[in-house]
């Protein structure tokens, strides 16, 4: 079985609002997915469909090739879920609670082999310390791992989880970070949360949901592709020996209506024009630079607007130039070679991606609505 959950065409309204508008969703075997949106954009209806805890009104959902709707006991077993607010019972023990939810989720195996499962539970989700705490004690981090523990205490085949983070302090954070990357070593997993550092670090792929709607699907790459993000190459250079007493002005940060300033940038600006067009305007050059509306202005003057162009910024930094361009595929290939070639004394060469908060912020505000 290639996907352990496959919807088309998903659709559910409450009464007469719609909330999910014809979801299409995978998720393959081993996979974990990253489910992001805004506040109401139908994630955790989506999740609760998937766990057969509701109905949809239209469409088709399989879940480990079963209907979750119809065949909800059958499938019980091999499924996790763990809510936002997991239903904990606070007047239990953690270590009292996790043999509970071990013999209901469970009854097949055997006294030694639930207390097995329990053990590893307790380990991957970090709660040795707490196993004999009464759960009402427990701060939310720890209540969130409880949370975490019962929906996998039994070994199932996927695991659903809403907002595994939400509401935890930056420490809480982390260690329900590090006990989400533990679990998703040998399961499914699909979660929805606003923690995208978290989604960052453990996703194989993304689905994003805007309006009860799928906008994006696909691997960090097609997210930032999708969402007409590149990465930033950066390139810092020594100023030439004679500028560097002299008085060149500090350049500024490049926005909509940006400039640069001083002799050197204007040189540097113009050398890479000049290359930038001799590569052909709006051209994917692979490991070179693609021209951006037509090619970079060929203007002479000290003060010139380059928000349309490749180059992001260019600023003096002590006695080097800093800088920043859109569109170069591998810094260290011909950018690099052609400034070492025009004399320029190249420092360092980098690259920075951009963040998946960009991307989320641009699904929000209604920017990216193709799906790839």
């Amino acid at each position: 079985m290639a996907n352990v959950v496959e919807v088309r065409e998903l659709r559910k309204s409450f009464g007469e609002t719609p909330v999910l508008k014809g979801v299409d969703l995978t998720l393959a075997k081993g996979e974990t997915l990253g489910f992001l949106g805004p506040n109401g954009a139908g994630k955790t209806t989506v999740m609760r469909i998937l766990t057969g805890l509701l109905a949809p009104d239209s469409g088709s959902v399989q879940v480990l090739g079963q209907n979750p709707c119809s065949d909800n006991f059958r499938i019980f077993s091999r499924i996790g879920y763990m809510p936002e607010n997991p239903p904990l019972h606070h007047e239990m023990r953690v270590g009292e609670y996790l043999g509970f939810a071990a013999a209901l989720k469970m009854a097949s195996a055997s006294a030694s082999e639930r207390v097995r499962a329990i053990d590893s539970a307790i380990d991957k989700c970090g709660l040795k310390d707490v196993v004999r705490q009464i759960i009402a004690t427990l701060s939310k981090g720890y209540r969130q791992r409880v949370g975490l523990a019962q929906a996998l205490v039994h070994g199932p085949e996927l695991i659903i989880m809403d907002e595994p983070t939400g509401g935890l302090d930056p420490v809480q954070m982390a260690a329900m970070r590090e006990s989400v990357m533990a679990v998703s070593e040998n399961t499914s997993i699909m979660f929805s949360s606003h923690d995208l550092h978290l989604a960052s670090g453990v996703c194989h792929r993304f689905a994003l949901i805007h309006n009860g709607r799928i906008t994006i699907q696909g691997n960090r790459k097609d997210l930032l592709r999708a969402a007409g993000r590149s990465g930033v190459a950066f390139f810092r250079v020594s100023l030439p020996v004679a500028e560097i007493s002299g008085n060149c002005a500090d350049i500024t940060e490049c926005s909509d209506q940006a400039s640069i300033h001083g002799a050197p940038a204007v040189a540097l600006a113009d050398a890479l024009t000049h290359f930038s067009q001799s590569l052909g305007e709006g051209a994917d050059c692979g490991d070179g630079i693609a021209g951006a509306n037509g090619g970079w202005s060929t203007e002479t003057s000290d003060e010139r607007g380059i928000g349309s162009s490749p180059v992001v910024s260019v600023k003096r930094e002590g006695q080097t130039l800093a800088v920043r361009m859109e569109g170069v595929a591998d810094p260290w290939g011909p950018v690099t070679r052609f400034l070492v070639e025009q004399g320029w004394d190249v420092l360092e060469v980098g690259r920075q991606e951009p963040h998946l908060e960009e991307v989320f912020l641009d699904i929000t505000r209604g920017e990216v609505e193709d799906e790839i």
